[in-house]
């Protein structure tokens, strides 16, 4: 192993050491690896930026498909409002339409009924 990959591990290990035990300088000390100069700061932002982006994206989601069930229901409760009203429609036309048409029935046999007895009484009173 190279010596700047056993330094970095040892740097590696005492930086996590100082996240566990003195956070404040958790954003301070870099640790060195393959010649390289990184700060753990920049992974721990990245971490946390992906983290709230899993979150948003979570809550968009659940958000989401919140409301597309919310819309489903209120249509099928619109459809059933708007079925319940054209039968009731439907009823009361029907309705209406019979009454209509028993009355003109009734109407026309109680003139019928008239018109036969006054020819009746007519023809019986002139013989």
């Amino acid at each position: 192993m190279s010596e700047s990959y056993l330094n970095s591990s040892a740097l590696l290990i005492l930086y996590t050491f100082q996240i566990k035990h003195t956070k404040p300088f958790f954003f301070v000390v870099p640790f060195f690896y393959a010649d390289h100069v990184a700060f753990f700061p920049f992974l721990v932002v990245a971490a946390a930026v992906a983290t709230i982006v899993v979150v948003i994206v979570v809550v968009v989601v659940v958000v989401v498909v919140t409301v597309v069930v919310v819309v489903v229901i209120v249509a099928i409760v619109v459809v059933a409002v708007v079925v319940v009203v054209v039968v009731v429609v439907v009823v009361v036309v029907v309705v209406v339409v019979v009454v209509v048409v028993v009355a003109e029935v009734v109407v026309v046999a109680v003139v019928v009924l008239v018109v036969a007895v006054f020819f009746y009484l007519q023809q019986h009173d002139n013989s």
